[in-house]
């Protein structure tokens, strides 16, 4: 494995997220480490998937990159294959590593048999790539014979059953034909699994439960589909749902988009075909009573029949057919609080659900007549949070309904993408339950300095010796939480520490502080960050997801960046270098009353001769707590920062205040080398220096004393080869 990109310098260990891979420093023929790259060793138990892997050198750890596991046999794309007659060769039944340049195709051929189904599937997103790769299957002339369009954000997929015996061409292009560095695949063409549908795709917590699956190439243990006229079959897998739940090679982070977060509990189903492929199947894992969907002939009419539903429950459904309309009924009291959700974006699925909450009056001749009293569509922050660095929004509707009154209630549920659509594997999960008010913590992803408002940058988490490091932490409150939180970092080594923060209702970020002491050593891993509260008379706590940033933009304007979430919270301790500014306030908890106006006394520490003036932006919890910039000008340590407490507006409680700043200084990457060649060099010009007074003096001795020429000829001779040898250090030293 190559290893490139910035600030790789002194790279010794690549980190991968399962205990399973391990890679080793590649050396050429005489032993010696080749730079950036690396023998990855992968053991045989590792399940097939994605893994997050991280490069460890002199600057800390990297970003996390998405490393993949594959049962097919692998090759790396020609680069002399962007025509149709330069195709290269590839078989069935192996993946090629490919990337896509702007305006152009990557085109393979292989040869298939009368009648023989392959799958045709192209990787990017999952590979923290930008392209959205389309596939086309040609013939030898160029027509066109199907194509599978991209989706965003989506693996690109699709079957294609050869109408004869010869040679076919596949092309990968991007969606909007773009390219570059950042548009790598992954083409895999196998003979299966294709997996249609399958269930039951919710299952309880406990014990093992039956999954059938139907499709095409579903391996050993698949028998035909009765009835089917094209070939499919069906299968019947076990799965052991509490082994699968406390196995951790595999999390819902792998199987689900990112707005997925910590809604739902999936687990892994493996399905492998006939060229040991395995698609990967996420079972949602629920507890109480699951009710599958029946479908109904009925479902547009003006009295459509409805399942009945005893609440609170899961159900399991499908959008399987155009224009598919659901109808569920249950009973409420008066003044009942339900919390109705539709997960499906969220589950990876093509769809747009839509909520609709009835009431339904019965006449005192036993008719009935529906009213429509609630509507939900996408979440209200969806649209403005749509294209920001980490969008953690979904089509997903939701709604908490209260009930007006004793009675029956009707759910419509419908699929606003689904008007032609005609697929029964496009599923969703409607939730009723009892509100259940949660704090959900979110780390946002690190970010580089970037030149500009618009740069995104990929960036890590590390603190340099007397630094710090701050944590970007995102709180969402969900379902009526309005209870302080207290966050803290726990796994901190010593030589790191960061004190807790108390985060009032009304916040909805924060920052953590990470502090390095000056001596502290060299150290990597991960920590966690905890969020706790009083919920009623019970304490909860939750650990913090994170977030990474999968690529970045030079302008937000023109492309976005986009996120992703990962394995843990990565810190590392930077011991090389020394943070060349520290800043002490005099207490780090000031406490003070509506109105108040507060001094607050900073020193500022200045090492590595940094001397210039710094100004230092304050980032506040409220708004209403104002407090300037603080500028330290150039020589001076001491300074007085006023926090502002004048607002009525500004809420009782505790409030944050941190403060950041810019250093422009001159920047030694490596002080240390730097030093030890300036030490030789010293060294060599102090010789240099005697050998050249040793030679005048052996000169003037021999110009006063003309009897010892020879033996100070020698002498003499000895010395300007040693000057000279002196001197030739000294160049190679420079």
């Amino acid at each position: 494995m190559t290893v490139t990109g910035a600030d790789l310098d002194e790279l010794s260990e690549l980190r991968f997220e399962h205990p399973g891979i391990v890679a080793a420093p590649k050396r050429d023929e005489n032993g010696t480490v080749v730079a950036g790259r690396f023998v990855v060793t992968v053991d045989a138990a590792v399940p097939a998937g994605f893994y997050d892997v991280r490069a460890l050198g002199r600057f800390g750890l990297s970003n996390p990159r998405r490393f993949v596991v594959d049962r097919l046999p692998t090759v790396v794309a020609s680069g002399n294959h962007r025509s149709r007659e330069t195709a290269q060769s590839i078989a069935v039944g192996s993946a090629v590593d490919g990337r896509i340049d702007p305006n152009q195709r990557d085109y393979y051929k292989l040869e298939l048999a009368a009648g023989e189904t392959i799958v045709a599937e192209a990787i990017a997103a999952p590979l923290d790539s930008r392209a959205v790769p389309t596939i086309e299957v040609l013939d030898l002339d160029g027509r066109e014979l199907t194509r599978f369009r991209g989706v965003p954000e989506r693996s690109t997929v699709g079957s294609f059953v050869a109408p004869s015996g010869g040679v076919y061409l596949i092309g990968v292009r991007d969606l909007i034909f773009g390219g570059g560095p950042e548009h790598f695949y992954r083409l895999r063409v196998h003979r299966g699994p294709i997996v249609e549908r399958f269930a039951p795709a919710v299952v309880p917590a406990d014990g093992k439960v039956a999954i059938e699956v139907i499709g095409f190439g579903l391996g050993e243990g698949a028998t035909p589909l009765e009835g089917d006229s094209q070939g499919r079959t069906r299968r019947t897998i076990e799965l052991d749902v509490p082994a699968a739940l406390a196995a951790a090679d595999r999390t819902g982070r792998d199987l689900l988009p990112i707005a997925a977060l910590d809604e739902v509990r999936v687990v892994p189903l493996d399905v492998v075909g006939p060229d040991g492929v395995t698609e990967v199947l996420p079972i949602t894992v629920v507890g109480g009573a699951i009710v599958a969907e029946t479908e109904s002939e009925d479902e547009w009419s003006s009295q459509p029949t409805a399942q009945s539903l005893a609440l609170p429950c899961t159900v399991d459904g499908r959008f399987g057919e155009p224009r598919d309309r659901d109808w569920f009924e249950f009973t409420a009291k008066a003044g009942e609080n339900w919390m109705i959700e539709v997960l499906a974006d969220r589950l990876g699925m093509p769809s747009d659900p839509l909520i609709a909450v009835h009431r339904v009056d019965t006449a005192a001749d036993g008719s009935r007549t529906y009213a429509q009293i609630a509507l939900a569509d996408d979440p209200g922050d969806r649209a403005g949070l749509i294209g920001v660095d980490f969008d953690l929004t979904s089509d997903d509707p939701s709604l908490v309904f209260t009930a007006p009154a004793d009675g029956t209630y009707r759910l419509s549920i419908d699929d606003l993408f689904g008007g032609t659509r005609n697929d029964p594997g496009v599923r969703y999960l409607l939730r009723v339950r009892p509100l259940e008010p949660r704090v959900r913590l979110v780390v946002q992803p690190a970010l580089g300095r970037p030149g500009n408002d618009q740069q995104a940058v990929l960036g890590t988490y590390e603190v340099r010796r007397g630094g710090t490091e701050r944590i970007g932490v995102l709180i969402h409150r969900l379902e009526g939480n309005a209870a302080p939180i207290e966050l803290s970092v726990e796994g901190l080594p010593a030589g790191l520490s960061c004190d807790p923060v108390r985060v009032e209702p009304y916040v909805g970020a924060t920052q953590l502080v990470v502090r390095a002491a000056d001596d502290a050593a060299p150290w990597s891993g991960t920590v966690r960050i905890i969020g706790r509260w009083q919920q009623g008379d019970q304490a909860r706590e939750t650990t913090a997801l994170v977030g990474a940033l999968a690529y970045g933009t030079d302008n937000r304007a023109v492309r976005t960046a986009q996120s992703r979430l990962t394995d843990a919270l990565h810190l590392a301790i930077v011991s090389a270098e020394t943070e060349p500014v520290a800043l002490r306030p005099s207490t780090l908890r000031v406490v003070g009353s509506r109105g108040a106006r507060i001094e607050l006394p900073l020193s500022l520490v200045r090492r590595n001769g940094f001397d210039g003036a710094v100004t230092f932006n304050p980032i506040v919890s409220h708004g209403e707590l104002k407090v300037a910039p603080i500028a330290f000008e150039a020589g001076k340590g001491d300074g007085v920062i006023v926090l502002d407490m004048a607002s009525a507006n500004l809420p009782a409680g505790v409030h944050q205040l941190v403060l950041q700043g810019d250093v422009t200084f001159k920047y030694v990457r490596f002080p240390e080398q730097i030093a030890a060649a300036e030490a030789t060099v010293n060294g060599i010009q102090a010789r240099q220096a005697a050998l050249t007074a040793e030679r005048e003096q052996l000169a003037a001795t021999l110009a006063n004393d003309p009897a010892q020429r020879e033996t100070i000829g020698g002498d003499e001779r000895l010395a300007s080869a040693a000057l000279a040898r002196a001197d030739a250090a000294l160049l190679d030293g420079a």
